[in-house]
């Protein structure tokens, strides 16, 4: 999990070739991987956490911004909603196998519930198609975070999380990036 401000985001686009070895031939998707010829040399490309068509979407979003869903690059969308934050025995905790998730509050604010799958019992098992399980609440308590307008959590595929917990607002705008990692 990640943790930040709108300003700092740039700080998350960076080359690792490391990575890029590592990740190369692997099916999984993160930024703009290296790539290999058919002698296996690796092809300069960048890697980074988070792809630069990603961080000039966020970067460019303000609460006036249309809802609906956004086409950002090749396995990159974004849907922006708005609705009713949820008290908190209504919310559930959900998770993802194939895509990471980039949650940002454009005007409102919310809490965000997380810790990792590990124990957790499903509840509701996994689609699919919505790339999507959902877990029963755990006794013992989880990490939170106070989403505020254009503070963000990118939330990796092994984490649970449970969004929508109302807070004092009565109306959240919220858009939510889908960078994919695995391919079906």
């Amino acid at each position: 999990m990640i943790i930040d401000k709108i300003e700092n985001i740039e700080k998350y686009s960076w080359d690792f070739p490391l990575l890029q070895h590592f990740l190369v031939g692997e099916g999984a998707v993160v930024g703009e991987l290296a790539s290999r010829t058919n002698a296996g040399e690796v092809m300069e490309h960048t890697c980074s956490i988070i792809p630069k068509s990603v961080i000039d979407f966020l970067i460019n979003l303000t609460p006036e911004t249309p809802t609906g869903r956004y086409e950002i690059a090749d396995g990159i969308y974004a849907n922006v909603d708005e609705y009713e934050p949820k008290n908190y025995e209504n919310c559930k905790f959900e998770a993802h196998k194939k895509y990471i998730d980039i949650q940002m509050v454009l005007s409102g604010e919310e809490n965000l519930e997380y810790r990792c799958v590990d124990g957790l019992k499903i509840s509701e098992e996994y689609d699919e198609k919505r790339d999507v399980m959902f877990f029963e609440n755990p006794e013992e308590k989880s990490d939170y975070v106070h989403l505020t307008p254009f503070k963000f959590a990118l939330i990796c595929p092994h984490e649970a999380h449970k969004p929508q917990i109302k807070t004092i607002s009565s109306h959240v705008k919220k858009v939510v990036v889908k960078i994919l990692m695995m391919k079906a």
